[in-house]
């Protein structure tokens, strides 16, 4: 047997004693042994057919994986109702523990999507049933069960035991995804350029700063990619950012690495952070720099990335009671690309939650633009697709901190197409095909692990 068969032993007697013994009331219990190392991506690959999530954040120190629905908060487009994170947060005791609800919000939940998103909704939050975690150097597998005090525990062990019956411990060999049939741009490039000479020009005599516009680029493959073998392979070429996947269904998928962190949240200290700006990586290390000091000492980048810092700044002033900024924008460098980048770090106020923060900092510049209403009204009219989860909101949520990135560089798997999301920041002093080339160049990481050429 496997150490993770042990580990899945070790578990199902965790749960009998802790359902004979625990009082009989309701709410959500966590129930976690020490596990072995997984590739959780190979993990989730092999456990098909159940809702499934993977997330690492940026630098590595922290890995999830899990498998079905122990709980979950969906929101349709525009619901009137609580915010989705206020209502996870009222799920989540102050004795919670390591609860953690995994989803995100789309870019503009007060609109309808399209079909590709109806899986995901306007908000998704889910607390798996099964998970595996990694902190640092140290494992464990979780199983966590809704109890229900007028439920006889051995209903509930029996329920228990069946679902970690079905619980694979094996790892899917890694594979190439299948051939490439077709690619098409949307908008194509010609399309693209007009859109950026129209958006320059209300720049240009209007209140628009900055717009960021994107482009949905779709790939057709000969047969339906395994949507977590492809994270592995993205993983691997791209180890920098925060690496995602959530699958609310079989067949959609949305995937990706993002450079970005929309915020970090630990007990009362909220971390946030500026990424504006791209260059590509040298081929050689003094190329690197020459790269690295072009894009320290462009006008145009700086006056990008300063929006969105300004924008975070004044944003933070009113959460916390206070913060402060690095002085000098720094260089945020990834396998492919790299970015400006200028960190926050404060203190929230009294009553400031994850609900409160998420309202207050997405959209930030860095994916809308300047001013945020004009900017997005602006986007609604130029792009001809619907952005879905695209550069919303994507993490976790739980009674001690939160940690969100801003889920751009990624993609829509549905099926046997794949959709992927670029943008690139206008504002004065953009070139249209240059701007172009940067959608390629932030495609690049993508196109290289699907095989496109």
């Amino acid at each position: 047997m496997s150490e993770l068969g042990l580990a899945k032993e070790r578990l199902g007697r965790a749960l009998q004693d802790h359902l004979r013994t625990a009082p009989a009331r309701g709410g959500l219990r966590r129930v976690a042994v020490a596990a072995p190392a997984v590739d959780l991506p190979r993990w989730l690959a092999a456990n098909p057919g159940t809702p499934r999530f993977y997330w690492s954040e940026r630098g590595g120190g922290f890995e999830w994986a899990g498998i079905g629905v122990a709980d979950e908060i969906v929101a349709g487009p525009g619901d009137g109702s609580r915010s989705p994170l206020s209502r996870v947060a009222s799920r989540l005791s102050p004795d919670a523990g390591d609860l953690r609800y995994f989803g995100g919000l789309a870019f503009n939940a007060r609109t309808e999507g399209d079909r590709d998103w109806a899986p995901f909704g306007a908000a998704r939050f889910t607390l798996p049933r099964f998970e595996i975690t990694r902190e640092g150097e140290s494992w464990s597998l979780a199983c966590t069960i809704a109890a229900d005090p007028d439920a006889p525990p051995r209903q509930m062990q029996r329920r228990c035991e069946e679902e970690l019956a079905h619980l694979r411990t094996g790892q899917k060999a890694p594979a190439p995804p299948p051939p490439l049939l077709q690619r098409t741009d949307s908008p194509d490039q010609v399309s693209w350029v007009r859109a950026v000479e129209e958006v320059l020009r209300r720049i240009e005599h209007g209140p628009l700063q900055k717009v960021v516009l994107a482009r949905r680029t779709d790939f057709r493959f000969a047969e339906s990619p395994d949507p977590f073998l492809l994270l592995h392979r993205l993983r691997a070429a791209n180890p920098a950012g925060f690496h995602f996947a959530f699958q609310p269904e079989e067949g959609s998928t949305f995937l990706g690495v993002s450079p970005e962190r929309l915020y970090r949240r630990e007990e009362r200290r909220i971390l946030s952070e500026a990424v504006a700006g791209t260059r590509r990586r040298g081929d050689s290390e003094h190329e690197d720099q020459a790269m690295g000091d072009a894009l320290l000492e462009s006008e145009k980048d700086r006056r990008e990335h300063r929006f969105v810092a300004d924008e975070i700044g004044r944003k933070l002033d009113g959460l916390c009671r206070s913060y402060h900024a690095d002085r000098e924008v720094s260089l945020l460098k990834l396998a492919r690309l790299q970015h400006l980048r200028r960190n926050f770090e404060g203190s929230l106020r009294s009553g400031v939650d994850d609900a409160a923060i998420v309202a207050a900092l997405h959209p930030t510049p860095a994916v809308a633009g300047n001013p945020t209403a004009a900017a997005v009204a602006e986007i609604a009219r130029r792009e001809p697709f619907h952005r879905g989860w695209y550069a919303g909101p994507l993490g976790w949520v739980g009674s001690r901190g939160a940690d969100f990135t801003v889920a751009i560089r990624s993609g829509l798997l549905s099926g046997d197409r794949l959709a992927l999301f670029t943008g690139a920041g206008i504002v004065r002093g953009s070139m249209p095909h240059a701007e172009w080339e940067e959608l390629e160049n932030k495609l690049a990481g993508f196109v290289r692990v699907i095989g496109a050429p």
